[in-house]
């Protein structure tokens, strides 16, 4: 029953995301004068909480450290490399690949972000007491390939350093069996 109204969700976010996307030449006039530079890295927390036909998983601890340059002479839209690693009953590590697109706002420093990240997703010998679609604890590890479209918005209170909020973050798990989640990212970062 669950699975209708998950990609009901899904496909609502990524509506809105195209949105966003499709107003972003007109909010671009301003984009990377409150910046220091192209370099832009972030250090992120977040829970993260199951959801699908994947039996007991429970909310993890999540954490990212995300390193991404800017490959427009604006400095919005970046190309990056964000590691997430989360962990509680089972563990998982996400080697993902990421886009993100700034789009300032009219408050001076203040933008919103989409952002798609993809890349493999390794679960490790940590489903201890968990048997399921992915096998039981401790029988080897297993991977998948990980989507993740995610939404923020961020804030450069100094030409160096932002504070940043991603409510919207669903990773989506695709192996033999497909599970997603939802993050609510909060963080810290530097531009230089």
């Amino acid at each position: 029953m669950r699975k209708p109204r998950t990609l009901r969700s899904l496909t609502l976010a990524l509506t809105a995301l195209a949105l966003v996307i499709g107003f972003a030449p007109e909010a671009e006039a301003k984009v990377g004068e409150k910046k220091a530079g192209p370099l832009m890295g972030n250090f992120k927390l977040a829970p993260a909480v199951s959801f699908g036909d994947v039996g007991y998983l429970d909310t993890q601890f999540a954490l990212q450290l995300e390193i991404a340059y800017a490959v427009d002479k604006k400095n919005a839209a970046y190309i990056g490399f964000n590691p997430q690693f989360q962990f509680a009953n089972f563990t998982n590590i996400n080697l993902t690949g990421t886009f993100q697109y700034d789009i300032e706002l009219p408050v001076e420093g203040l933008y919103l972000y989409p952002k798609i990240n993809a890349g493999l997703a390794i679960f490790p010998n940590s489903f201890s007491g968990y048997c399921g679609r992915f096998g039981c604890g401790g029988r080897g590890a297993s991977v998948a390939f990980a989507l993740q479209p995610e939404f923020g918005v961020k804030y450069n209170i100094f030409k160096n350093f932002h504070v940043l909020g991603e409510p919207l973050s669903f990773p989506i798990y695709i192996a033999r069996y497909t599970f997603a989640q939802w993050r609510f990212w909060l963080g810290v970062g530097f531009d230089i």
